[in-house]
């Protein structure tokens, strides 16, 4: 026996003999999922016992300060009202979203929340219909974020149904425009209750009906999916002939 000389080991690392044989000496790592976070995106459309139901509400100011400052008070309190009484809903009411308008741009905000809304409440004052109707002199409207927003639902096929026409206090019916004249309206006013549970009820009619019509679509697309892959049979699959 040979002892002369240094004892060679062979090549692979010394640190290997001691470690498991199941075990990977070089495990990999899995990275971390994606963000899930779609909030810059415009949500899906929920479907019964989804996310939480839409409720937006498009104004324009008044161009009188006072009457302005008048009307913003009345919005907030029909906002705070509506969180309380309505809390598994969100309400989009630009004022109190501010944050949000900055971060996506007041139009793709519009657009966003309109299109995904279940109840759209139209806030009628002649002021309002004054900027999103024209006059009969003119084929134009005047710039006023109003008349973008009326558009933009007057655009959208389903909106029609979803939008109900509200008078604040004792504001005229002669306010709410000509193309609503047929809608179902309500008026709110601050502290009568009953006036607050009639429009808490329609609210919910129509958030119940997008909800239902959401959950038919659902159900018309998986049908639709099943009709256009139909599942093969293999050849040793039993298929009933209605004989006896």
């Amino acid at each position: 026996l040979n002892l002369v000389g240094p004892l060679r080991l062979p090549s692979f690392s010394l640190s290997l003999m001691f470690l498991s044989p199941h075990l990977d000496p070089h495990p990999r790592v899995t990275p971390p999922p994606a963000s899930s976070d779609s909030s810059d995106g415009p949500p899906k459309k929920p479907l019964a016992g989804g996310d939480s139901p839409i409720i937006f509400i498009t104004f324009s100011n008044e161009s009188d300060k006072d009457a302005n400052e008048f009307l913003l008070e009345k919005l907030d309190q029909l906002y705070d009202e509506l969180v309380k009484y309505r809390s598994q809903y969100t309400v989009k009411y630009s004022p109190k979203c501010q944050k949000e308008i900055r971060r996506l741009g007041l139009r793709i905000w519009e657009e966003k929340w309109i299109e995904h809304s279940s109840c759209i409440l139209m806030i009628c004052t002649r002021t309002y219909k004054g900027k999103v109707v024209p006059p009969p002199s003119s084929d134009e409207l005047p710039p006023s974020n109003a008349a973008e927003e009326y558009q933009m639902i007057t655009a959208l096929d389903d909106t029609y149904s979803r939008t109900i026409p509200l008078l604040i206090e004792n504001e005229d019916e002669s306010s709410i425009p000509l193309f609503y004249k047929n809608a179902i309206w309500v008026r709110y006013w601050p502290g009568r209750e009953e006036l607050m549970q009639e429009l808490l009820k329609r609210i919910d009619e129509e958030v119940d009906s997008q909800k239902g019509k959401q959950t038919e679509e659902h159900v018309v697309g998986s049908k639709k999916s099943a009709q256009e892959f139909p599942v093969e049979l293999s050849e040793d699959s039993s298929v009933p002939s209605g004989k006896a």
